[in-house]
């Protein structure tokens, strides 16, 4: 794996929700976190398009990361000023361990 077949930077927003008991009555506390990762995004070809519209899955955009990158179903990625959810797991490109492939949607 190289790092120039992540050539984009993105931004990983994750969001950590705690309950403050020192307060009365106990309140929440959201507290976000962002991480910056090189990355890989793809535009879905029509094929992946009606691939994941027949089985009713919305698509926007394909997101590579290196294999082991912390990314979680609830987090937020952010390219370019636009923000994107995950729409599924992360997937072991080729099973190789090196790469994993993320589909997405515009938040």
């Amino acid at each position: 794996m190289f790092l120039e077949e992540f050539p984009h930077t993105i931004t990983v927003e994750r969001k950590a929700v705690t309950v403050d008991h020192t307060a009365y009555p106990p309140k929440e506390v959201t507290k976000i976190s962002s991480e910056m990762m090189k990355a890989f995004m793809d535009t879905p070809t029509t094929s992946q398009l009606a691939d994941f519209k027949a089985i009713g899955v919305e698509l926007s955009s394909m997101l590579f990361v290196p294999y082991g990158a912390d990314i979680r179903r609830t987090d937020i990625i952010i390219y370019d000023d636009v923000k994107y959810k995950l729409n599924g797991d992360l997937e072991d490109q080729g099973r190789q361990h090196e790469i994993y492939r993320v589909p997405l949607i515009r938040a």
